[in-house]
Parts: structure tokens; sequence; C-alpha cells
């Protein structure tokens, strides 16, 4: 940014390795979104610039600056903002980091979307930052909101006219005992077991 003009902003690349972090970042960067934003990089390029101050000191893009090291970038784009304050440029690293967060999604038209990125062949969908099985599920969602996934494997059968078994009937399968009942209730519970103890100890695997 401009001395003479502060609302004038100068892209200036410089190596990632000039800049210098807050010692104070309140921010933390997980080595896994770390790894998100170098394949971001690598896909998109580094089209957002790092802010920095008259020190070099980052203002905000900490994480970028991190992925552009872990790239072995030479140098990136940075913004030097000389107008503001110490107590400016803190507020600003602040903001930077908090309010992107407090905006949420739309879920049905964010579904939408990644379901065009998939119908459109895009190979790399997790550079948006979605897990796949975070995409997954967002899609799924919107299919079952929409109705597409109902088929008749989901359909209930419609109840027996007969009915062959009624609350509090009990049924001696061999060794094994059956009751139309209710878990919550003790005496339910008490007439199944009949004075026993169920064994947990023995498992038996059915193939």
């Amino acid at each position: 940014m401009s001395k003479k003009n502060p609302n004038r902003l100068q892209i200036e690349y410089r190596s990632p390795h000039e800049l210098r972090p807050r010692a104070d970042n309140a921010k933390v960067h997980s080595k896994q979104q770390i790894n998100k934003i170098v394949k971001s990089i690598k896909r998109f390029g580094f089209v957002n610039p790092v802010l920095i101050s008259d020190e070099n000191e980052i203002i905000g893009g900490h994480g970028r600056v991190e992925a552009a090291k872990v790239a072995d970038l030479p140098q990136i784009p940075t913004v030097r903002l000389s107008s503001l304050t110490p107590a400016e440029r803190l507020a600003y690293n602040l903001a930077d980091n908090r309010l992107a967060e407090l905006a949420p999604y739309d879920r049905d038209l964010l579904a939408v979307q990644l379901e065009e990125l998939t119908n459109l062949g895009f190979d790399e969908i997790e550079v948006t930052g979605f897990s796949l099985g975070d995409i997954d599920l967002r899609l799924e969602e919107a299919a079952e909101k929409k109705g597409a996934s109902v088929g008749p494997e989901d359909e209930l059968p419609a109840p027996r006219k007969n009915v062959v078994s009624r609350v509090g009937d009990l049924w001696i399968l061999e060794s094994h005992r059956l009751l139309c009942g209710d878990a919550t209730v003790a005496a339910d519970c008490q007439r199944l077991m009949d004075g026993q103890q169920a064994d947990t100890s023995a498992r038996q695997l059915v193939g």
C-alpha cells in the first residue's frame, strides 16, 4: 500500500522466508490445513497476496506463507499495509481470521455447486477444502431432501393383517428366549431372563 495513497494497493513479490509471522498469532494452522492450501496453490497458483507491515511482519496470510514454504515457492505476492498502526494491524489480523468464519453456507446451494463440479468432471474436488467424505454426505443429504434416493428397498412393507405375536408373548427358541415386550420395563426384563444373567463373554461369528 502506497504511503502517498493508502487506498492504492501495490503488489510486491518477495521470498516467503523474508516474511516474519506474528509471535502472538492466535490462529493455529494444522499440518493438514497447510497441505490443503498447498494443493490449492498448485492447482490455482498463489493468487491471494499476503498482507505485511513495513517490517515484513505478516498481518494476514500466515497459512499461505507456510504453504508457500512447503511448496518451495521462490517468491509470493505481498501487499504492504504501511498506513496501519500496530493496534490496527493486530485488529485486522483478528478480523481476517474471524469474519469469514461467521458466514454459514447455504447447504442446498453448496450441494448444487459440489454436484456441478462432479458433473463437470473436475478431477481435484478436494482443493475446495471439502473432503470426499464430507462431499458425499452433503450430496446424499441433498438427494434425500429431493426424495431422489427413495427406492423400493427403502419402502416399509405394509403390516400383516394376521398378527402372529402380541405384547407379552414369550418365545422359546431352543436355548434362546425371545419376549415381545419393552426393554425399559424391569418386569419384562426379569421375565425374559428367568432369573439368569446375560453371558456377554461368548461371541459367535455368523458368516
